[in-house]
């Protein structure tokens, strides 16, 4: 364990593909997902007594990987039988055992390991007859005592195309929320890359690429972009013949979080579509309660995915006031406290920019952007 973190090494078949001679021979946690560790000793646990287990996130926070680790531990480190599929080729399996009568050979696979795993569980939405046969996986293993564990992009309760049981099923287990990796994780992360890649990057640029540096905020929150920027800063280093900087990540780090920032329109489109309003109602002057409520929500996430000042977001919305654009973010800040379906779209929707966004900038409240102006138009 280095500097708060832990790992979950990785069998040989399940690491990573090597990309520019970049890999990680483990998973690396830190306390922002301390819940993954304790979520490997309850795999353990005689008797078992949180079954299933289910891990979720955004792309790329590891869930995947996390699999592959438990596997490997399983195998490994306990020398239990372990099964990893995906639920494409779970729903695939079950076809074909239908298609020529070995249904009972299909389940036998299932129900012989000491741990299942099922990874991209959101694939297997829309398919009830593969749900049914999962639940039923899950209903024998249950009562034999023996784990299985599942990733998935959403909650289970949030993800469409999973039928009641199923997310009833999996919600009475334990559910994980997978969480990026804080500058201080991700530091170590890098560290450990260039390391197994043998690059000699100087510790300035690497505070600046993890997050650590204090002149301005990585956009690089994922392992994948983590990689990404030291590639990219290596091949350019190359290219010049020189050590990287400092400069060249600072230049890099800036080059990607203009190129990072949503457009007001992508994001317009992304809120009419969680609401099932159109953008003419939202730009018009309805003060109906879901209206004004919808488009509160779009005011609050232009201001923290884009540069966009409030009187260029107002500009954009049927020409509003650049304090009623202010208000509207103010009250939504306020909701997202006490509504808790305003909480759940605003989360939602954060989700599907939390690859193009700064998770610094996400978590700062609006009270420390904005002006003590008086407000009293309502949107």
């Amino acid at each position: 364990m280095i500097r708060g973190t832990f790992t979950i090494p990785l069998d040989d078949s399940d690491r990573e593909q090597r990309v520019g001679g970049l890999t990680l021979d483990s998973y690396i946690g830190g306390n922002e997902n301390r819940l993954v560790f304790c979520a490997l000793e309850q795999l353990a646990a005689n008797p078992l007594t949180m079954n299933p287990i289910t891990f979720y996130g955004p792309t790329s926070t590891g869930k995947s990987t996390v699999l592959h680790g438990i596997n490997a531990h399983w195998t490994d480190s306990l020398e239990r039988s372990s099964l990893l599929v995906n639920s494409v080729d779970f729903t695939r399996g079950f076809a074909h055992a239908i298609e020529t009568g070995s249904v009972s050979d299909f389940r036998c696979k299932f129900q012989q390991q000491d741990l299942v795993g099922i990874d991209d569980l959101q694939l297997i939405a829309g398919k009830p007859a593969a749900q049914l046969e999962l639940l039923y996986l899950l209903s024998w293993r249950t009562e034999a005592g023996l784990p299985t564990v599942f990733s998935i992009d959403r909650a289970p309760q949030q993800q469409p195309g999973l039928g009641e049981a199923l997310t009833s099923r999996l919600a009475g287990g334990l559910v994980i929320k997978l969480q990026s990796p804080t500058p201080d994780t991700l530091r170590v992360i890098l560290d450990q890359m260039l390391e197994q890649a043998d690059l000699d990057f100087p510790v300035d640029l690497r505070e600046a690429l993890s997050g650590q540096g204090a002149l301005l905020s990585s956009p690089f929150t994922t392992v994948p972009e983590l990689r990404h920027a030291v590639i990219e800063l290596q091949e350019q280093s190359e290219r010049q013949g020189v050590t990287p900087t400092l400069k060249d990540a600072i230049a890099w780090i800036e080059q990607e979080a203009v190129a990072r920032k949503p457009l007001a329109e992508t994001i317009l489109k992304h809120v009419t579509s969680y609401f099932n309003v159109r953008s003419g109602d939202l730009k018009s002057s309805s003060r109906r309660q879901w209206i004004v409520r919808s488009r509160g929500v779009f005011f609050y996430l232009a201001r923290k995915l884009t540069s966009l000042s409030y009187e260029q977001l107002g500009q954009f919305m049927g020409g509003r006031d650049h304090s009623t654009v202010m208000h509207a973010c103010r009250r939504t800040e306020s909701l997202i406290g006490t509504d808790p379906s305003i909480a759940l779209a605003v989360e939602s929707l954060l989700e599907q920019f939390v690859d193009e966004t700064d998770p610094a900038a996400l978590a700062q409240p609006f009270e420390s952007r904005c002006s003590k102006a008086q407000e009293t138009q309502e949107v």
